[in-house]
């Protein structure tokens, strides 16, 4: 669907990660994962959906690169945009499927946005299922959400998030890329597992090559890739 949206907020998440929340247009109906499309007079640009579908507004989450695009939404607080949408099959796997039982959710850097949906929402639904949050980033600084994703943590007995960062010698979380070793210390049924990628390309498919390599079977991976602009 096509509809014009209030830009109701702009927040910080990181230094470089700002979220920008939307009114939710009525009958607009989405799955956690989704993405949808902003436009101006410049053209169309797709992003994630960081909302979860139970809540009552919609927001996306950028990294703020610096593009005209990006920068132009941050003089639109209390004005109208055009939305359309929802698009993407990049969704989660509600109750057991392909006999796995475990969303493993592999995230690099803003990657993040669709999986803060698909947590969200199975927090809130009470879903059950088992989710293991793999979340990379260079420094401690640059993870979004992290306030929110551990509150929501002590709301779900079945969620677990592992924090890795690359370019830190932090004593609070571990160091280091992902890696076979890794995702085998943390993931104790790789068989009953559906696992999901989520980053920048050369990330998405490092994480891909990584799976296979483990035995995962392609139809347990979903992924997506974010580009940037």
């Amino acid at each position: 669907m096509q509809a014009k949206t209030k830009l109701l907020e702009i927040k910080d998440e990181t230094h470089d990660v700002k979220s920008f929340r939307f009114e939710k247009p009525a009958r607009f109906d989405y799955k956690p994962g989704q993405y949808v499309l902003l436009a101006d007079a410049s053209g169309e640009r797709a992003f994630s959906l960081a909302s979860s579908p139970t809540e009552d507004f919609l927001q996306i989450s950028i990294k703020m690169t610096g593009s005209p695009f990006k920068e132009s939404l941050l003089s639109l607080l209390g004005q109208h945009v055009e939305i359309s949408g929802p698009f993407g099959r990049f969704i989660l796997d509600e109750g057991k499927t392909q006999n796995a039982d475990t969303r493993v959710m592999v995230a690099g850097g803003i990657g993040i946005t669709p999986f803060r949906s698909m947590i969200k929402y199975a927090t809130d639904k009470k879903l059950g299922d088992k989710i293991i949050l793999i979340y990379s980033n260079k420094t401690a600084e640059d993870i979004a959400f992290l306030g929110e994703l551990t509150e929501i943590q002590k709301q779900n007995e079945n969620l677990a998030i592992v924090h890795t960062l690359t370019r830190s010698d932090s004593s609070d979380y571990r160091t280091g890329r992902i890696d076979e070793k890794l995702i085998r210390e943390i993931i104790d049924n790789i068989g009953g597992s559906i696992f999901y990628a989520c980053g920048p390309p050369a990330f998405v498919d490092t994480v891909i090559v990584i799976l296979k390599s483990m035995g995962v079977d392609a139809g347990n991976i979903r992924f997506e890739r974010f580009t940037g602009y």
